[in-house]
């Protein structure tokens, strides 16, 4: 019954593809029993700066009731292969640095992801310093105006990201150089 699990492995410099099957993180931001609004609970940091770990699968994670992310993956310099496509952030508000300083990682599959309707959702370095990242799917959930828009909110959020290009009504020119 933890609802809370931020920085539960953070700088765990050993951890490489843990098996979480067995991890219930259905009570993570509960909500409240007397109101439809939820209850703290964030997985902020939880595997920041485990730096040899190089494959994490987290589709069974239910993510429903989390309110923010911020940092989880931060600066898991090794992390090739992220399965995160399963999550449910429609409560989530804070992806701030989730993916910052990843330097292995090249492909991301957020289809399902989905923005808090309420908006105001901060994206601040979300993948800043993932140099060898080419491609970062999005769905139709994925609604660019529920991004907080205070400068802040979009800054570096792909600083350092030197192979990445594209985007709706993305074209090429001079041979696909850009």
């Amino acid at each position: 019954n933890v609802k809370n699990m931020r920085y539960m492995f953070y700088n765990c410099s050993k951890l490489d593809n843990p098996n979480l099957t067995m991890l219930d993180t259905s009570r993570v931001g509960e909500k409240n029993p007397y109101s439809s609004n939820l209850i703290g609970g964030t997985l902020t940091g939880m595997f920041q700066n485990c730096t040899n770990m190089k494959t994490l699968d987290l589709s069974g994670f239910n993510t429903s009731n989390v309110l923010g992310i911020a940092g989880m993956f931060k600066d898991c310099v090794s992390l090739s292969s992220l399965k995160v496509g399963s999550f449910d952030t429609r409560s989530m508000t804070t992806f701030e640095g989730t993916f910052q300083n990843n330097k292995w990682l090249t492909e991301l599959d957020l289809s399902n992801w989905a923005l808090n309707p309420s908006g105001n959702v901060i994206t601040t370095d979300m993948f800043n310093g993932d140099e060898r990242l080419t491609t970062v799917k999005v769905g139709a959930g994925w609604n660019q105006s529920l991004i907080s828009p205070t400068a802040t909110n979009y800054q570096n959020m792909f600083l350092g990201c030197y192979k990445i290009f594209g985007g709706i009504g993305y074209t090429t020119s001079n041979n696909g150089t850009g």
